[in-house]
């Protein structure tokens, strides 16, 4: 014989279940708080009211969670409300967006209420739909069980779910009615709908000021505050605002914190990472980057995780299972040093490193938060454990990164919500994929552009130094020190210090000196050599058409006259261009003699001109009546004015927000004795003026650093000068400079 037999849980099972899913008291309001954005809320208040000194428990004392939501019927209550993962909506198939705002519902499993449980075990609910004159009201009171259900009254025994009920009861409307809630600015306005919720006989023994400044932060951050442009995937809903009161009155409002973070991110990030979208399909990153738009490729990045993106086999590759999804990324130099503060526009004080560091990377999923994602304790990325491992220099610190990443249930359905609402379902590859994927992209703004960044921080400390004779300084504070106190032995070896230190600077002087005469000939060679190995490679050309004609046995010389005319034109093109770069070597340096300045400049401009054509840079050159002669060197002028082409070139071709009439524009002033160069370029910043005369700083990607400090110590041996040029001076909106040729008084 046999029978059908029921499922017969104990009530015990709400707890453990409450235990098991609601981490803890902040986790549960902040469920509660969804459910009243999932009710179309504009607006949701959580209440701590009757607390006692430092916020001490009371039999009095009580949380309200009140919204202004659609409500509920009394149907809506007994079928889906008192009927914990009710599939009605999927039975129904109903949209996943509310009624009336039509926000994605973020609610699905049905258990949220369980979180009542963790705050309390007396609940009450008060709600009303819409156009109902009345309102229903459910009173659950479970404060005579014991905490697992299993004594009332505190006599042990057994009690099953079936045997918890509640008290429901349609009542005329009185709580839900139209008006203001008291002790709120701005001011909450309540319609004739909304659910509130009463939780008393509360569990936890005291609320104090920090935990309820926990939850004022956590539900601040509900939605996205990093940045308005989200395109549309991931945007928030300014229409909906969660309170926090004690006792009456709100707790401070993270507004200012959040508008804090707000400029830090966008006045004092080393990188932002604006609007990225990578795209699943097309397998490609796009974003902005300090305000410059810019596209990668996933297999261009694939090098960053070059084992987790192959297939199972270990032949070929694969591509992310996640789906695409939205980012944003704010990166911060949390090293900038005493010497940089009062330089780099860059730097935080202390309470703005510590609100950085309040903050990760948070995930959102239609525009709200999944938790704990995002908090200073949670390192969902696994940053942390990476760098402390074996990938340190792969990844900027956890702490120093701040932004968001942005999915959706559509686009996004493998990465599914853990049933406690906290985190993602492990499901396949689809999590581990979407992690992966973010770091990659993390590595490459370590590895590059982050990379980059330090580098100039670095050199511009190396050009401090060497401008602030630090040593020199530091020795005669030891002299001076030794003298005061008559320590001979300080003394002593203060002296041995500055020698050693005059010596090596004699050093390093002969060989900046070398590298003065020697550098422009590899910029030079290095933009001529196109030039001769195609007119070389044309004589080869001409040699081998005059050799068959010489053999043939033709007698018509008139032939191989015009290829030996053709070949001795290319080979005289040849001479006149290495002859006008032959005075830059060393070997050849001649004595200051009287130079025109015009003939110099025309003769670099040669060597340039293929480059510059085929960049379509339009170089044009005037000046006035009066030529412009200067004692000097033919080689001195060479290489001033192969660094200012050559820089021109690299920052008007590299730089994609360069205009599109590429402009070069040069003035003799014979009257004034002064050479004037501009482009219309990106510039020179207001912070790197001060270096770029200073030897080995660049913003190039593989520069030297050397350009225009040689240019400026050349034409220092001469009693000449090169310097920015004055705004009466600029003849065009980028770089601007000005070579005085005009000798001191001393020279004079």
């Amino acid at each position: 014989m046999s029978e059908q037999i029921p499922f017969k849980p104990y009530a015990r099972l709400l707890t453990m279940i409450g235990d098991q899913l609601i981490k803890n008291e902040c986790v549960a309001v902040m469920e509660l708080v969804k459910n009243a954005y999932d009710a179309d809320a504009s607006w949701c208040r959580v209440a701590f009211e009757n607390l006692g000194e430092n916020g001490v428990v009371t039999a009095k004392s009580r949380i309200i969670i009140e919204d202004d939501g659609c409500g509920m019927s009394s149907e809506t209550i007994k079928e889906a409300w008192m009927a914990p993962a009710s599939p009605q909506k999927k039975l129904n198939g109903e949209e996943r967006r509310t009624s009336k705002k039509k926000r994605i519902i973020q609610g699905e499993k049905g258990i949220g209420r369980f979180a009542l449980l963790k705050l309390g075990s007396k609940i009450t609910v008060v709600t009303r739909e819409e156009g109902n004159p009345e309102e229903q009201k459910l009173i659950l009171d479970f404060s005579d069980f014991g905490d697992e259900f299993t004594k009332k009254g505190g006599i042990p025994q057994k009690t099953y779910l079936a045997d918890l009920t509640g008290t429901l009861s349609s009542l005329p409307a009185k709580e839900i009615v139209s008006g203001t809630v008291p002790g709120v600015y701005p001011v909450l306005k309540r319609g004739s709908s909304g659910t509130k919720i009463i939780v008393e006989s509360l569990r936890r023994p005291f609320w104090q000021e920090e935990a309820l400044k926990q939850i004022s932060i956590e539900t601040s951050y509900l939605q996205p505050v990093f940045s308005e442009a989200t395109g549309g995937k991931g945007r928030k809903d300014d229409d909906f605002r969660v309170v926090v009161t004690q006792n009456g009155n709100e707790i401070g409002s993270q507004q200012k914190a959040i508008a804090h973070l707000q400029t830090l991110l966008e006045d004092r990030a080393v990188l932002k990472v604006r609007n990225g979208w990578f795209d699943a399909g097309a397998n490609t990153f796009s974003f902005s980057l300090n305000g410059r738009d810019e596209v990668k490729t996933f297999d261009s990045l694939r090098s960053y995780s070059p084992k987790h993106f192959s297939s199972k086999e270990g032949k070929g590759s694969r591509y992310p299972t996640c789906g695409s999804f939205a980012f944003e990324f704010s990166a911060f130099d949390l090293r900038v040093d005493s010497e940089d503060k009062n330089t780099s526009k860059y730097s935080l004080d202390d309470d703005d490193k510590k609100l950085v560091k309040n903050h990760r990377i948070y995930l959102y999923r239609d525009g709200i938060r999944v938790y704990p994602y995002g908090n200073p304790d949670d390192d969902w990325l696994q940053i942390d454990i990476l760098r402390g491992t074996s990938q340190a220099s792969a990844f900027l610190s956890n702490d120093q990164v701040v932004g968001w990443v942005g999915i959706t249930h559509d686009g996004n359905p493998l990465l599914k919500d853990k049933t406690s609402r906290e985190g993602l379902v492990s499901e396949g590859t689809a999590v581990e994929d979407f992690i992966e994927t973010i770091r990659m992209f993390l590595k490459y703004l370590r590895r590059e552009p982050f990379t980059k960044y330090r580098i100039g921080v670095e050199k511009r400390r190396e050009q401090r130094a060497i401008r602030d004779k630090k040593v020199d300084a530091s020795v005669a504070a030891l002299l001076r020190h030794a003298d005061k106190t008559g320590d001979k032995t300080v003394a002593m070896l203060a002296k041995t210090i500055q020698l050693g230190a005059d010596k090596e600077r004699r050093v390093f002087q002969s060989r900046i000196e070398m590298m003065e005469d020697l550098s422009a000939v590899g910029l030079s060679v290095e933009t001529a050599s196109h030039d001769l190995m195609l007119m070389a490679s044309r004589a080869n050309e001409s040699f081998d058409r005059l050799t068959v004609l010489s053999s043939s046995g033709d007698k018509r010389c008139e032939g191989c006259y015009a290829e030996i005319q053709k070949m001795r034109g290319e080979l005289s093109f040849i001479e006149h261009r290495m002859k006008d770069i032959q005075s830059l070597f060393r070997s050849s340096k001649q004595r200051m003699h009287a130079v025109n300045v015009k003939e110099v400049f025309d003769k670099v401009a040669r060597i340039y001109a293929r480059a510059y054509k085929s960049a379509k840079i339009d170089l044009a050159v005037d000046g006035d009546m009066f030529p412009l002669s200067v004692k000097c060197t033919d080689a001195i002028l060479m290489q001033t004015f192969i660094n200012l082409l050559d820089n021109s070139l690299y920052w008007l071709t590299v730089n994609e927000s360069s205009p599109a009439e590429r402009k070069v524009r040069v003035f003799i002033d014979g009257t004034r004795k002064v050479f004037l160069f501009a482009d219309n370029g990106p510039g020179i910043p207001a912070e790197n003026r001060e270096y770029v005369f200073q030897a080995f700083f660049s913003t190039k990607d593989q520069g030297r650093g050397l350009g225009l400090y040689i240019a400026r110590q050349l034409l220092n041996r001469c009693d000449f000068s090169i310097d920015f040029a004055k705004k009466n001076d600029q003849l065009l909106e980028g770089a601007s400079f000005i070579v005085d040729f005009n000798p001191s008084e001393e020279q004079k």
